[in-house]
């Protein structure tokens, strides 16, 4: 599968359609359009793909796109063929291979070996003139739940340019029933999001000083995202983890939360761990005298603590996760939704996925199992979200009572998967649940919810 973005997809865009387009520009075809039978405007929606659909919904009536029947329609077709997975070799025999899934030792965690044709690309793009289903609303928030191979390919695209998705929802019928509430948020107020690029840009050059540092970051190389957790080695193979990030999230927001003990993380995009290196050996050039500390961990990251101001220190991390990866690769592999969001200099960039956390005001942690010893990688982020206005929901069959704040707090732990298949696993088989559903079950949902 080739990797792609919403750029290189926008290329591909047909002159017919971009004329299309160029209707939004003019009122009195735009009117003209209205006059279209919706059974027509519908017809004509259903054969085109990705954010072309998107964009033609704009000019016609929301109807257009908001049809389930279609949605499982084109769905149906292979949803469940399996597209096999060539996983590196385990030469620490910390998995075992059980039938499809791996299964990692002394943890909960099973990683499928292959991906549903349901999920796959070109699946998401022709199920995207259905944008306005609650089926598809709840399709796209389960691609996290996919193995790591699948996310270069998947779209990312301009926050700001769709911004009228993010329009305040309750959970649908599907989002209930795959999941649930887990803990509810606490007393506070609900998160809104700011207006445009100039609201964000000035929040976070207030909360982070990015005006003193921006001349620092080269923006072909790196990308300002979400959320990290910070491994500081201790003893030979041993990790103790903190949690980091959420500021592109924090910026985007008028009511943010605290920004003092927050980071900024710029992940790598630029290729090799050499230009990696020569990266880093810039910013210390152009940093140097404001440099108080600086930490690494070799081939995975480089830690400094910056005097950005009088009175104001900020930790900055840069961190290589793979030679070759993307922006998409870096957003789905986040394992909570509402972080699934970064800033390449230009623009905020977002997957669907936080779109509809953001407009359901809920977020899905996409690392959960049942065993006990999985519980640090996920449970103290969880319910920092959950004080930030955001409910947390969980697959159906997790069991919350590990949910619980003393339980394993500060505890070390050897954690091998992170460099090879990162966090995010279907151990409650939320995809294959989704893909046995079909129009008529939806139906029955939506008459059952009232």
């Amino acid at each position: 599968m080739k990797p792609i973005n919403y750029i290189q997809q926008k290329k591909r865009s047909t002159r017919s359609f971009e004329k299309i387009f160029k209707l939004k520009q003019n009122t009195q075809q735009k009117i003209w359009l209205y006059k279209f039978p919706l059974e027509i405007l519908f017809y004509i929606n259903y054969y085109i793909t990705g954010y072309e659909a998107i964009e033609f919904s704009t000019i016609v009536p929301i109807e257009a796109a908001s049809c389930n029947r279609a949605f499982w329609k084109i769905l149906e077709t292979n949803k469940l063929d399996k597209i096999n997975i060539e996983f590196p070799q385990d030469t620490r025999s910390t998995y075992q291979l059980i039938q499809d899934e791996l299964f990692l030792k002394d943890s909960g965690r099973r990683y499928l070996t292959f991906i549903y044709d349901g999920f796959s690309y070109e699946q998401f793009m022709k199920l995207m003139c259905c944008w306005n289903t609650d089926s598809f609303r709840t399709y796209v928030r389960l691609h996290s739940y996919s193995c790591y191979h699948l996310y270069p390919t998947l779209p990312v695209f301009p926050l700001f340019r769709y911004s009228f998705l993010l329009n305040y929802r309750n959970l649908n019928p599907l989002e209930n029933l795959l999941f649930r509430l887990c803990r509810p948020t606490n007393e506070c107020q609900k998160p809104i999001l700011v207006n445009n690029m100039n609201e964000f840009l000035f929040n976070l050059n207030n909360k982070f000083c990015f005006d003193v540092i921006k001349s620092w970051i080269n923006f072909s190389l790196f990308v300002l995202a979400g959320k990290f957790k910070s491994f500081f080695l201790l003893l030979k193979y041993v990790w103790y983890m903190t949690d980091l990030g959420g500021s592109v999230l924090n910026c985007l927001l008028k009511n943010g939360f605290d920004s003092s003990l927050q980071d900024l993380d710029f992940f790598w995009l630029g290729g090799s761990l050499h230009l990696f290196e020569n990266a880093i050996g810039r910013f210390k050039r152009m940093a140097y005298s404001k440099i108080v500390e600086e930490r690494n961990v070799p081939g995975l990251l480089t830690e400094f603590l910056v005097d950005v101001k009088e009175k104001r220190k900020l930790r900055i991390q840069f961190i290589f996760k793979r030679k070759n990866i993307n922006i998409s690769s870096i957003l789905y592999a986040f394992d909570i939704d509402i972080v699934q969001v970064a800033f390449n200099g230009f623009t905020v960039l977002t997957t669907h996925s936080f779109i509809e956390a953001f407009a359901t005001q809920s977020f899905i942690c996409y690392n959960l199992t049942n065993d006990i010893r999985d519980v640090p990688h996920y449970l103290d982020r969880c319910l920092k979200y959950t004080s930030r206005g955001f409910n947390w929901l969980c697959p159906i069959l997790y069991n919350d009572s590990l949910a619980q704040k003393p339980l394993v707090r500060g505890r070390r732990l050897v954690d091998y998967s992170f460099l090879d298949f990162y966090y995010n696993v279907d151990t409650y088989h939320i995809q294959r649940t989704f893909l046995n559903l079909n129009f008529f079950v939806y139906r029955q949902l939506l008459i059952e919810s009232g």
